[in-house]
């Protein structure tokens, strides 16, 4: 009897995803929901399509309010980029404009920015965001340092897309798997990734200086024709039949030899939490490094197609799943680490 026991014990541990708790039904209708951020009180959910966010309680889920909606209005937004809580007020980043409100959902102030389609972070008394430069077929990404004025600082790097809409037999071209360039603020460190370096990242401190880097070695991932095939199932599942058929008619989707180091990643209490590739039937292994870049644990978690939403608060993953059945939303957590 021990060895069903030992491999049972082994199953629960190499796949801890099908393990999670699941936390809620939300019986709200979202057509396109994003798991924003999560504090001691709160699961911060917000609607791609309805651009309005909604605050659950973490005891019981009971809605305890929402507030935002489409426009360009006070309380209103074009798109949200970027939505985290603090103890005093709710940041909230929406391209042209970022945006304060209290814990309860009242607007305390708003600011222009100046780059749209951009995502802002405060950093200590300044702000970090992107800026897309040169023509969308090849566009430069610089990451820049802000003043409380919102007045540049000066540059902290560079990143050159991947996007290449050159039409191609009546089609767009679309690059389905692109390198990762992104950042994230964990107290008074900004965390940069970039996978054109590799398994790469930067850590700069509040005004803008280098402290470290983070740079891991890792095996290559060829990119096969299964992994394709795996991709054209999750995004037909993902979007249904109709847009699947008109995303194929419209563009020409293209992949590189090799999947990047990772995928995405977010920082929370000076850990590292980093999804890589490849990703297979729903899920990805979460890689969690400290801040100096030493590993700690890894183990398969579930993800949704497409989605560069990665949730994570005090050492546990929160995520959404629909439910077939119901076709409502769920919410669901895994304890990654202590």
């Amino acid at each position: 009897m021990r060895y069903p026991l030992f491999f049972l014990l082994l199953s629960i541990w190499a796949y801890g995803f099908m393990f999670a708790e699941k936390i809620a039904e939300i019986k709200e209708v979202f057509q396109f929901p994003v798991l924003a951020a999560v504090d001691n009180e709160k699961i911060y959910i917000y609607d791609g399509k309805a651009v309005t966010i909604h605050m659950y309680s973490r005891k019981d889920f009971h809605l305890m309010g929402k507030f935002g909606g489409p426009g360009e209005g006070p309380l209103e937004f074009k798109y949200i980029h970027h939505l985290r809580p603090y103890p005093d007020y709710i940041f909230i980043s929406s391209g042209d404009k970022i945006s304060y409100f209290s814990p309860t959902g009242e607007l305390q102030k708003e600011i222009r920015t100046p780059y749209a389609f951009s995502t802002f972070f405060p950093l200590a008394r300044n702000f970090v965001c992107k800026k897309y430069e040169g023509p969308f077929e090849k566009q430069t990404i610089s990451l820049k340092l802000l003043d409380s004025q919102l007045k540049e600082i000066k540059e902290l790097e560079s990143f050159q897309s991947d996007y290449c809409p050159a039409t191609s037999n009546g089609k767009m071209n679309f690059v389905v798997v692109r390198d990762f360039f992104g950042y994230t603020v964990d107290g008074d460190r900004l965390f940069v990734g970039n996978t054109k370096k590799g398994f790469h990242f930067t850590i700069y401190d509040g005004n803008g200086d280098k402290q470290y880097q983070i740079d891991r070695a890792y095996q290559k991932q060829l990119i096969t024709a299964k992994d394709k095939e795996e991709d054209l199932k999750s995004l037909l599942k993902e979007v249904g039949e109709v847009r699947f058929e008109q995303s194929r008619r419209k563009y020409n989707l293209l992949y590189p030899e090799y999947f990047p180091a990772y995928s995405v990643f977010t920082v929370n209490d000076r850990k590292l939490y980093i999804l890589i590739y490849p990703r297979k039937s729903e899920q990805q292994d979460l890689v969690v490094l400290d801040a100096k870049g030493n590993f700690l644990k890894q183990l398969p978690v579930y993800t949704r197609f497409g989605s560069t939403d990665l949730c994570v608060f005090k050492g546990t993953y929160y995520y959404l799943k629909v439910n077939e059945d119901t076709e409502n939303w769920e919410v669901y957590a895994i304890r990654i680490i202590d």
